[in-house]
């Protein structure tokens, strides 16, 4: 705990900084000493070993240079001088106190704000770039999903990518297929039906497979309405624009029993 500064022993204690008194006694005062060097409860004051504002001054502010050698002519006027040398600097440090105070307590603040940005740093970036607020979302697979934005530039288009993260997210199994779809326009120009002209746009189409099984009919059906929001977050967001996004749930271990429940679209199978 020798090296952990002041800032992060105050704050992770949550201690009230309102009324304390900081006295910083200089970095080597008494050696390497633990930047919290002491504290009194009693009197709420706390000692530094770090350096204050009067340890970042020349000291020809407050003492002048020849003062020890000045009239010294026996060895009780040295100890005479040297007595009012350290009563002349108790003075200013005690000055100085309320400065370092003032202080010290900033840099508690400053070191709060930053921890809280650096646990809220997430949140921050998707609000400011995104216009996101992941604290507002109840979707918890979209708060997850969401988090991925901040490295999208890699996952975005990557369909196999985003199937593995489909898989970590949901925790489910997840293939998927890719396909290419046609759309057709017939633009009547006017006149004879020669004239007129067929336009078509190709995109693609993902389907994403979710393999769950043993869901009846009841939870088959919430499954497919919960998961609705979340694969339009990602079609909005990590596909690109001609890119047309779906999902099925699917039980392919299901055993056809006659009296069964069966589920359409999820665990029927066709004979071959």
């Amino acid at each position: 705990m020798d090296d952990v500064r002041a800032e992060l022993l105050l704050s992770s204690r949550g201690d009230d900084i309102t009324d304390i008194s900081v006295k910083k006694r200089g970095r080597f005062y008494r050696g390497f000493m633990p930047d919290l060097m002491a504290e009194d409860s009693i009197s709420k004051t706390i000692e530094l070993s770090r350096n204050g504002l009067m340890q970042m001054l020349p000291e020809a502010l407050f003492y002048r240079e020849e003062f020890l050698r000045e009239n010294v002519t026996d060895a009780d006027t040295e100890k005479t001088k040297k007595e009012e040398l350290k009563t002349q600097k108790q003075l200013c440090s005690v000055f100085f106190e309320g400065f370092d105070t003032i202080f010290a307590k900033h840099e508690i603040r400053i070191h709060n704000i930053i921890g809280t940005t650096e646990y809220e740093r997430e949140s921050i970036l998707l609000r400011e770039i995104y216009g996101i607020e992941i604290s507002q979302e109840r979707n918890m697979l979209i708060r997850k999903l969401a988090l991925l934005l901040l490295e999208s530039d890699t996952i975005k288009g990557n369909i196999p990518l985003i199937a593995f993260y489909l898989r970590a997210i949901m925790n489910v199994k997840v293939s998927y297929s890719i396909s290419t779809q046609t759309m057709c326009e017939n633009k009547y120009l006017g006149g004879t039906q020669k004239e007129s002209k067929i336009r078509s746009a190709h995109f693609k189409r993902v389907l994403f497979v979710l393999y769950i099984e043993d869901l009846s009919s009841e939870e088959y059906r919430n499954l497919m309405d919960q998961y609705e929001d979340f694969f339009i977050f990602l079609e909005k967001w990590f596909l690109p624009y001609d890119c047309d996004v779906d999902y099925r749930i699917k039980d392919y271990h299901k055993r056809f029993v006659l009296g069964d429940s069966l589920t359409l679209d999820y665990n029927t199978q066709f004979l071959s």
